[in-house]
């Protein structure tokens, strides 16, 4: 985007939905994230599926540091603000900040209960691991094999075929 687009997005106090998948899959190019949350402007990652080929969050955080890093490997996105543009990033472009995006008291738990080192995980978690390390392992390379528990408004949901996976 150009200089002039951001800066009317900003102005009028819009968001961007970054569906790094759809770019990618578009060939629509790649949005410079950086640049964006340096001019202040809300973002939030999306899945857009019609042009993408995932509805998994992680996908999306996964094909954004792709991106980001395509971009410019100095200023790329370190996993601090793809969780950031995961959770709370995505509730303010949908100006939904004061009721999704984190664990604030107050706020509706939606909340995925993860255990990287679960049966079947495709993570690989070893003794000398932060609890840091793990979670940054979980981003890059887990699956729902490593969801224990799905929490949406406070309710846990059980999805099909959940029970089969422990």
């Amino acid at each position: 985007m150009k200089d002039e687009e951001l800066d009317l997005i900003k102005e009028k106090e819009a968001g961007i939905s970054h569906c790094a998948n759809s770019n990618f899959n578009l060939k629509s190019g790649m949005a410079n994230v950086r640049k964006m949350l340096n001019k202040q402007i809300k973002v939030g990652l999306g899945t857009d599926v019609a042009g993408g080929y995932s509805p998994s969050i992680l996908e999306a955080l996964r094909a954004s540091r792709t991106a980001s890093v395509a971009l410019d490997m100095e200023t790329s996105l370190v996993v601090a603000e793809l969780f950031y543009l995961a959770t709370v990033g995505g509730a303010r472009v949908m100006g939904l900040e004061n009721t999704i995006g984190n664990f604030e008291v107050g706020k509706e738990f939606d909340a995925i209960l993860v255990n990287a080192s679960s049966d079947n995980s495709p993570v690989d978690i070893f003794d000398h691991d932060t609890v840091e390390t793990s979670f940054e392992k979980y981003l890059f390379v887990g699956d729902d094999r490593n969801h224990e528990k799905i929490f949406v408004q406070g309710k846990e949901v059980r999805l099909p075929g959940a029970a089969s996976r422990k």
